[in-house]
């Protein structure tokens, strides 16, 4: 409203036509050096893919947390809902190769390590997958999912 009384003139008379606005919403420069604005942006991006999400409009969600994973310099926690939003989206080859970036930053990172043996077993890439699995229970020797999904593999890898 602030920005519609500045352009009235004294008589009252809206005169937008004539007006040129020219908005500068971000410097990039002082964007790209400044790790608080990044978070916070990348936290709006989440919000708005969490949105889009639970609306179903995934190809809106799966644009904000590519920009919010870019932001936060490869959070896992958002790397994994963009894996989870590749699996809908019918890539899963492209989901597994963000996972695997993700694990080459934080390797004992559990959850993208079952999600990424999850998606290797569905392209039968059975071994990979053990792998996977077992690197988990390396790190976390009583993880009963990891266990749950080695157990079912193991009569499939026998054949």
């Amino acid at each position: 409203m602030n920005c519609l009384n500045y352009l009235l003139d004294d008589e009252g008379l809206l005169q937008l036509r004539a007006r040129e606005i020219k908005l500068r919403l971000l410097d990039k420069k002082k964007n790209q050096s400044d790790p608080y604005l990044d978070e916070m942006l990348s936290r709006k991006h989440e919000e708005l893919h969490d949105l889009y999400y639970q609306h179903r409009r995934y190809k809106e969600a799966h644009e904000q947390i590519l920009k919010a994973v870019r932001l936060s310099h490869r959070k896992p926690e958002l790397t994994l809902k963009l894996a989870d939003l590749l699996v809908i989206l019918k890539d899963p080859l492209r989901a597994i190769k963000e996972l695997r970036e993700v694990l080459k930053i934080q390797p004992k990172y559990i959850p993208a390590r079952l999600k990424l043996g999850f998606l290797l077993q569905q392209q039968g890439q059975l071994r990979d997958a053990r792998d996977q699995w077992e690197n988990v229970l390396k790190v976390d020797p009583k993880n009963r999912e990891a266990q749950v999904l080695l157990d079912k593999l193991s009569p499939r890898m026998s054949l």
